[in-house]
């Protein structure tokens, strides 16, 4: 699927996500709220299958202790885009200026939610796969830098930093565009949190508050007040 349909199909699903939100939820589709958050990779074939397996672990290892839970999937042209998929597109870089994103240094935009309007999020998060690349490779693990190690060992370091950066674009999309001054929601991220052993924290409020909030954005349920934690932006509404 190339990159210009998914995104038509995303403005698409984004209407009709809308309309499912207005009608309601239903028994049935309170069921399909509960299950694991569908995230579908986008990439067109480019990206080793080791670094997007541990791209999702990682990100899914992050969001365990809120009790989030997702469902991947790798877009393949007889795929159907459902009305609650999360896409995540991986890209050579991502144009424009990023509206949420997590950079290393100031220098590399990482990742970012595409957004619909200045406050209201879309289904669409784009990782720049090259700039991961680059913020890792001068680290190192096992006591040699990543760019000497073995290939499947620096695919799985390249696929840990990837999904600690969709880590945190899953965080933007949750709770909002504001950032936290320390671990997975800072706005700029040391290049050693990549790899470490331990990756960033959640801010601390969020794990009893983001199942409510995943509630709140998935197509299947219906609108409520939301609140943006452990930021200073206030209060959001329900986007």
């Amino acid at each position: 699927m190339s990159h210009a349909r998914s995104f038509v199909c995303l403005l698409a699903l984004i209407a009709l996500g809308a309309t499912l939100t207005g009608a309601g939820a239903t028994a049935p589709a309170a069921r399909r709220c509960d299950a694991p958050l569908p995230l579908v990779w986008i990439d067109g074939g480019r990206t080793s299958p080791v670094v997007l397996d541990e791209a999702g672990r990682e990100a899914s290892r992050i969001w365990a202790p809120a009790g989030i839970t997702f469902d991947w999937t790798r877009s393949t042209p007889e795929r159907a885009i459902r009305a609650d998929d999360v896409l995540v597109m991986v890209r050579e870089q991502l144009a424009g200026r990023p509206h949420t994103d997590l950079r290393v240094g100031r220098r590399h935009a990482l990742g970012r939610v595409v957004l619909v309007t200045p406050d209201r999020p879309s289904r669409l998060i784009e990782l720049a796969l090259p700039a991961v690349v680059t913020s890792v490779q001068g680290e190192s693990l096992f006591g040699r830098p990543v760019r000497g190690l073995p290939a499947v060992f620096r695919d799985m370091a390249v696929g840990r930093a990837l999904g600690r950066v969709l880590a945190h674009e899953i965080g933007h999309w949750l709770f909002g565009r504001a950032h936290t001054p320390h671990g997975l929601m800072r706005a700029s991220i040391k290049r050693r949190d990549l790899v470490d052993a331990i990756a960033p924290a959640l801010p601390a409020a969020w794990p009893s508050l983001a199942r409510d909030q995943l509630l709140a954005r998935r197509a299947c349920a219906r609108p409520c007040p939301v609140r943006q934690p452990v930021t200073d932006k206030g209060t959001v509404s329900c986007l």
